[in-house]
């Protein structure tokens, strides 16, 4: 399998096991792809800080959904995007259909090291802007716990005696 092939069966088997997309939105449309990676940083750094651990995790992220390197050098050198800038950057093609995953998004970047009280004010702003309502982002904050909660569960399960590659917090 060449490397185009297996880069494109990556991006399917990401979207398909992740939302259940029956196949990866395109990538061919750089605005729109660079507007949603500008969208996940102004969300996750709505209370003003975007810190490295949550820089790291939004970079892993766009770079596993395959966005361009120029998307992704830029995104490395931003601290921080003004929230009220997501209605325009939202308001684009397929992004319409995307505000919840933005929001889900934006939760998992910002769990990585504690989600703060100002961090889940900053994702309801920012979920306001977007029509999402308060229960809606409630529903999505608990998932994602929940999901945490599951991967805890799974890494002890499969892995009771720790492992060599394991992060140190689920040892």
């Amino acid at each position: 399998m060449d490397e185009v092939a297996s880069e494109g069966l990556a991006l399917e088997w990401l979207y398909r096991e992740h939302f259940g997309f029956s196949k990866a939105p395109p990538q061919t449309d750089a605005e729109v792809v660079r507007n949603m990676a500008l969208s996940l940083v102004a969300a996750a750094s709505g209370d003003g800080e975007l810190s490295d651990a949550e820089r790291r995790w939004i970079l892993g992220y766009i770079t596993a959904k395959g966005y361009p390197a120029s998307v992704v050098a830029e995104i490395a050198n931003l601290s921080t995007v003004d929230v009220g800038s997501l209605p325009d950057l939202m308001n684009l093609g397929i992004l319409q259909k995307s505000g919840r995953i933005l929001i889900y998004d934006a939760i998992r970047a910002s769990s990585v090291d504690a989600y703060s009280r100002g961090e889940r004010a900053a994702v309801r702003k920012a979920a306001a802007m977007l029509g999402i309502d308060e229960p809606t982002v409630v529903a999505i904050e608990q998932l994602v716990a929940e999901e945490h909660a599951l991967k805890a569960r799974r890494i002890k399960l499969l892995m009771p005696n720790g492992h060599p590659n394991l992060d140190p917090k689920y040892q």
